[in-house]
């Protein structure tokens, strides 16, 4: 079944592609999310062209024109999956009023995009285990989340000079920081916690505050 794929923005576009929008841009988004789909379904090993045409409501022809192999399908998802979290994330600590709530938020934003894109977290839950078996996937991964630690480090940043954190080792304490978030990522795809989901995201933002030195 079809599902509604996001527009593109021009901020998600700079992530994905090197010009302005364009009908094939989003066509190559709405097949991104029919893999999404069909990696759900089948699994990466028996996804093919076929499946994700199936999925995408396109031909399995148009699907090899933007998508020669799964492995540059799949490539290309998973920096998909990545931008519509950063997108989404950013969307919700541009309203912060401090530091301190922007890191509050962007925090939360894992659990909101859990709950809003649980497809996208089942496929990126799935990378994790590529990620550990194929030292290309690892490569990428790191690559891309060095976004998501830079971000962090800004906010401490902006903390330590308004006062609202203590933090001397900025890229130690974001690392810290991000390694935290996954782990409630991970909890949140594959166990089922014995006590309520808002206990765990207060917590886990509670440490995040704790390790930046919050006052």
């Amino acid at each position: 079944m079809r599902g509604k794929s996001p527009k593109l923005t021009h901020s998600l576009l700079s992530e994905l592609f090197e010009s302005t929008p364009r009908r094939s841009q989003q066509k190559q988004v709405e097949i991104v999310e029919g893999a999404i789909r069909a990696l759900i379904r089948h699994g990466f090993d028996k996804t093919t062209h076929g499946k994700v045409a199936d999925e995408s409501g396109v031909s399995r022809s148009l699907v090899i024109h933007y998508f020669p192999t799964i492995d540059a399908l799949f490539t290309f998802t998973v920096k998909y999956i990545r931008a519509i979290f950063q997108e989404d994330a950013i969307k919700e600590i541009k309203t912060s009023q401090s530091s301190r709530e922007m890191l509050e938020k962007y925090t939360k934003a894992t659990f909101t995009w859990t709950r809003k894109r649980e497809a996208h977290a089942k496929v990126w839950l799935h990378f994790y285990f590529l990620c550990s078996i194929n030292k290309k996937y690892k490569t990428l991964h790191t690559q891309m989340v060095t976004m998501g630690h830079k971000r962090i480090m800004e906010i401490l940043a902006g903390g330590n000079k308004a006062g609202e954190f203590k933090c001397d080792q900025l890229s130690q304490t974001a690392k810290m920081i991000q390694v935290i978030i996954t782990g409630a990522l991970v909890t949140l795809g594959t166990e089922e916690v014995p006590f309520p989901l808002s206990e765990l995201e207060s917590a886990t933002v509670n440490e995040c505050l704790r390790i930046a030195g919050a006052s």
